[in-house]
C-alpha cells in the first residue's frame, strides 16, 4: 500500500504553459483525500512553487525543493538542508565571471537573480509563480553574505557555454549539476531528490515498499533509487523510461489524473 508520493512539478505536474490542469490538480486532491502523503519534489526554491498548490496548502504537508537541498514542512519548518558552503559558491561564481551565462541562486528559501533582465524573463516564462523572484545587481555580494546556498543557476546564453561550464565545474568535486537544454542547477553532492526523499522517509518511518514518485529529467532518478513504485510522464529522459514502472500520458495530457487511476485499482 502506497503511503507517500513524491510529485516532480515542472515537466511533470505542470504542462508547458506551466499550469496544473483541472484534471491533476482533482487528482492531487483525491490522493491527498484518501490518505496518501503527497511530497512536492522540485528543482525551484521554496518561494517559487507553484501558487495553484501554495493556495491548497492542505494538498501536501512537506516540499522537497532545490533538488533535494531543502525540506520544509507546510508550517515553513526545515527538516533538512544541505547547502553549498558561501566560499566554494563564491569560487566557482568568480570562475564562471567571463562566461556568457545569466545568473540565479536560491538562498535562504529566496530566489535570487541577477540583473532585471533575467527577473523579468523568468516572470514572462512562469507567471505568478515567479512572483516573488527578486532581482540583484551582483550575486557575489549576496553570497558573501549567506550561511549557505542551496543553488546555482547558469543559464546559457551561447551554445558554447554549455561545455565551458561543464569545464569549470570538474573542478569542483564537491557539487553535482544537472543539465537541460538551456541552463545547468548546482547544488551540494550530498543533495539529491532521492537522498531528501530517504531522509523524509526515515523520519516518517514509511518503508520503500509505501513510496511512489513521479518524474521526467535526470534530476528524478535519484527518486527512483529509493521509491517502490515508479511513474515517468511521455515526456520523459529515455533513461528515467526505462527505470519506471510504468509509463505516463505526456506533462499536456493529466498525466498525474492517470496515475491516481493506477493507484486506486
Amino acid at each position: 500500500m502506497i503511503k507517500m508520493l513524491a510529485v516532480d512539478m515542472d515537466g511533470t505536474c505542470l504542462n508547458r504553459r506551466n499550469h496544473i490542469s483541472a484534471k491533476n490538480m482533482a487528482a492531487l486532491r483525491q490522493l491527498a483525500q484518501s490518505g496518501i502523503l503527497i511530497v512536492l519534489a522540485s528543482g525551484r526554491a521554496s518561494c517559487c512553487l507553484p501558487h495553484q498548490l501554495r493556495a491548497e496548502p492542505s494538498l501536501f504537508r512537506y516540499a522537497i525543493t532545490s533538488n533535494g537541498a531543502r525540506i520544509d514542512d507546510s508550517a515553513g519548518h526545515c527538516l533538512l538542508c544541505q547547502e553549498i558552503f558561501p566560499d566554494t559558491a563564491l569560487s566557482l561564481l568568480n570562475d564562471c565571471a567571463g562566461l556568457p551565462v545569466g545568473i540565479s541562486a536560491h538562498i535562504e528559501k529566496d530566489y535570487l537573480l541577477q540583473g532585471r533582465m533575467l527577473q523579468l524573463l523568468g516572470r514572462a516564462v512562469y507567471g505568478k509563480d515567479a512572483q516573488q523572484a527578486r532581482s540583484v545587481s551582483d550575486m557575489r555580494v549576496c553570497v558573501k553574505s549567506c550561511r549557505g546556498v542551496e543553488e546555482l543557476q547558469f543559464y546559457f546564453f551561447r551554445p558554447s557555454a554549455r561545455q565551458r561550464m561543464k569545464q569549470v565545474l570538474s573542478y569542483y568535486p564537491t557539487l553535482s549539476a544537472a543539465y537541460s537544454s538551456s541552463y545547468v542547477e548546482i547544488f551540494s553532492a550530498q543533495a539529491s531528490k532521492g537522498n531528501a526523499l530517504r531522509f523524509l522517509a526515515d523520519h516518517l518511518h514509511i518503508r520503500r515498499e509505501q513510496i511512489a514518485c513521479v518524474g521526467d529529467s535526470e534530476n528524478d532518478l535519484s527518486m527512483f533509487a529509493v521509491s517502490g513504485l515508479t511513474f515517468a510522464v511521455g515526456n520523459a529522459i529515455d533513461a528515467l523510461k526505462q527505470q519506471a514502472d510504468h509509463i505516463l500520458p505526456d506533462r499536456d495530457h493529466d498525466p498525474i489524473a492517470a496515475m491516481a487511476r493506477k493507484l486506486n485499482n
